[in-house]
């Protein structure tokens, strides 16, 4: 004889809402590596982009500079008008490769493969200083190869979204940014000594600086990580940033 058994409504659902608790998480994860992927898709078109700019059109200009220092010194007997044009142009010249290099920096910084998150911070930094005076102190105790390609890139796009914000907003003289190991994770804390403001307030100065805003937190969280922002009177800014050393999903 044969037993039939009644699921009861209450254990059916339970195991329906299961069920589509687990197709949830499996959507969220596709999602997450999806973005991860575009996001890392997104910075091999910088780099190849950034390597075409530096190696082919900065060195076509090199080459066309270096032609006009042959025409210089061939027409030294002629008038000081044409001399002075040669001039003209192998300034412009300097000026454009300059000018290609800093847009390839700005697109890919080539020395974040080559030579780490520091060292690509420290050469960001120079420039910076350079075009703005204001002074930034960077400070690391992680080894770079501790830190992950992706968080690498997302630890200098954060850092370089962050000092375009302190240039253009906070009237600051100085920043700093710190990196250092706190237990599984590598963190990195961004300072200025700038106005305070309020962080919403921020949202609504123009869609640019709305869209950096989102953009490095949204780049942290793909990360697994966590951000934060606040700003208060007499202490400026302060940016926050902690992803996990090994990969841990949210």
């Amino acid at each position: 004889m044969k037993v039939s058994r009644k699921i009861s409504p209450g254990r059916h659902l339970e195991t329906q809402h299961a069920r589509l608790k687990q197709e949830l998480l499996a959507t969220k994860k596709q999602s997450e590596k999806l973005a991860e992927l575009l996001l890392l898709r997104q910075e091999d078109v910088k780099k190849e982009i950034s390597r075409k700019l530096h190696d082919e059109v900065a060195q076509i200009l090199t080459g066309i500079n270096f032609k006009l220092s042959i025409l210089s010194r061939t027409t030294a007997n002629s008038t000081p008008e044409l001399r002075d044009k040669i001039i003209d142009a192998q300034q412009m010249v300097e000026k454009s490769v300059d000018k290609i290099n800093g847009f390839a920096r700005e697109l890919y910084p080539m020395i974040l493969d080559d030579l780490g998150l520091a060292v690509a911070l420290e050469s960001y930094i120079k420039a910076f200083t350079a075009k703005t005076k204001i002074r930034v102190k960077l400070t690391s105790s992680i080894d770079s190869s501790e830190i992950s390609e992706l968080n690498k890139i997302v630890l200098f796009r954060v850092a370089q979204e962050s000092l375009t914000n302190i240039a253009k907003h906070s009237k600051a003289r100085k920043a700093s940014i710190a990196i250092r190991k706190v237990q599984n994770n590598v963190q990195m804390v961004i300072r200025d000594n700038g106005v305070s403001f309020k962080v919403k307030n921020l949202l609504l100065i123009g869609k640019n600086t709305r869209i950096g805003l989102i953009g490095m937190e949204e780049r942290v969280k793909m990360a697994g990580g966590d951000f934060a922002i606040t700003s208060s009177p007499g202490k400026g800014t302060l940016v926050e940033v902690r992803i996990p050393l090994l990969r841990v999903r949210k």
